[in-house]
C-alpha cells in the first residue's frame, strides 16, 4: 500500500514537471494574410468560420491587442505579442492550454507561410492533448491551414487552376448600347447558334459572354461558342483561336445582380497567388441560356487566362 502511494506521487509529481515543444506547419497563403487572421479586426470574426462550428454558439470579444471566440465549453484568448506573434490561450474543462504562434513568410515561395508552434507544457497536459485534438497545440493551425487554402471557404466559391487544351470558339462582336445589354447580348447568342447549325458545326463547350466598357453608355460584346473546327470567317461570326494554357475558374449559383462577388473574389485569389491575367474574364453559361435580366437565376462559371 506504502509503495503504491509512492509510486502515485512519483507519477502525479513527473506529470506536473514543465517542459517545452516546438514544432511548425506550412499555409500555402501570404505572411500577411496569415497574421490578418489573428488581428482583432478579421479574426474576431473569422475564427466561427475557421473553427467551423455554428455561429449561434460563439460569442466575441475585442481588445485592443486581441479578442476572444468562446462559448459554453471553451474560451480561446488571442493577444499579440508583435506584428508576427501572438499569445492563444485555449481553455477547456478548467484547464488553460498556453501557445505562442510566430508567423514568418515562406523561403522559397512568396505565397506560403509557416507558423512557428511553441507550447510550454506539462506531461499530465501533453497526455491529455493525445486524446483530446482540440488542445492540441497544432489544433487551430491545422483548422486554420485548412481553412486558407479551401477556396470556397476563404473566398467564398469554388475556385481552381486548369490547363485548358487549345480549341476554336465561333464569335459574335457588337458595339451595344448598355442598357439594351440583355436583349442584344440573347440576339448574338441566336446569330451565333445559327451558324453553328447551318455550318454543321459541334458546339463542345457551353456558350460563354464577355463584356468591354467601351462608351459611358455602350459595352463591346463578345457572344461565342467553342466548336471542333474552324472555317472562314464569314456572316458576322469570326473564329477565335484559344491555345493551351492556364486558366483561373470559378462557380456562381445566384442572382445574375450578385455576380460581382465572383469577379472580386477572383480577382482577390488571383493577387494572393501571383496570377495575371492575359485577358478579359469570360462567362460560361452551364445551361447554355444567356441571362435576360439582373433577377435571372443563373449557374455559370467565369474563367480567367492566366500566367
Amino acid at each position: 500500500m506504502k509503495k503504491a502511494i509512492i509510486v502515485s506521487v512519483i507519477l502525479v509529481t513527473a506529470g506536473l514537471i514543465p517542459f517545452s515543444l516546438q514544432s511548425s506547419i506550412n499555409i500555402k497563403a501570404k505572411y500577411f494574410d496569415v497574421c490578418q487572421q489573428f488581428a482583432p479586426s478579421v479574426g474576431s470574426s473569422r475564427w466561427k468560420e475557421i473553427l467551423g462550428l455554428p455561429e449561434e454558439q460563439w460569442q466575441i470579444n475585442n481588445t485592443s491587442l486581441g479578442f476572444s471566440v468562446h462559448n459554453t465549453k471553451q474560451d480561446i484568448k488571442v493577444r499579440a505579442i508583435t506584428a508576427n506573434a501572438f499569445e492563444v490561450i485555449n481553455n477547456q474543462h478548467h484547464i488553460s492550454y498556453r501557445y505562442l504562434y510566430t508567423v514568418i513568410p515562406g523561403v522559397t515561395n512568396a505565397n506560403t507561410s509557416t507558423v512557428i508552434i511553441n507550447h510550454n507544457t506539462n506531461g499530465l497536459k501533453w497526455l491529455i492533448s493525445q486524446f483530446s485534438s482540440s488542445v492540441s497545440p497544432s489544433y487551430l493551425i491545422l483548422c486554420l491551414k485548412g481553412f486558407m487554402e479551401n477556396s470556397k471557404l476563404y473566398y467564398g466559391f469554388a475556385i481552381k487552376e486548369t490547363t485548358i487544351t487549345a480549341r476554336y470558339m465561333a464569335v459574335k462582336k457588337a458595339t451595344i448600347i448598355a442598357q439594351n445589354k440583355y436583349h442584344q447580348t440573347a440576339e448574338a447568342a441566336q446569330i451565333v447558334n445559327n451558324f453553328i447549325n447551318q455550318n454543321k458545326l459541334k458546339a463542345i463547350a457551353p456558350l460563354s459572354a464577355s463584356y468591354y466598357p467601351y462608351k459611358t453608355d455602350s459595352l463591346q460584346i463578345l457572344v461565342g461558342l467553342p466548336v471542333n473546327k474552324a472555317l472562314t470567317s464569314t456572316g458576322g461570326i469570326t473564329f477565335m483561336q484559344f491555345h493551351a494554357g492556364k486558366m483561373l475558374v470559378g462557380n456562381f449559383k445566384g442572382r445574375y445582380a450578385d455576380r460581382h462577388k465572383i469577379y472580386a473574389a477572383m480577382e482577390r485569389y488571383m493577387d494572393d497567388h501571383g496570377l495575371l491575367k492575359q485577358i478579359a474574364p469570360f462567362e460560361t453559361y452551364l445551361n447554355n441560356k444567356i441571362p435576360t435580366g439582373d433577377s435571372d437565376m443563373v449557374n455559370m462559371q467565369l474563367s480567367y487566362p492566366v500566367i
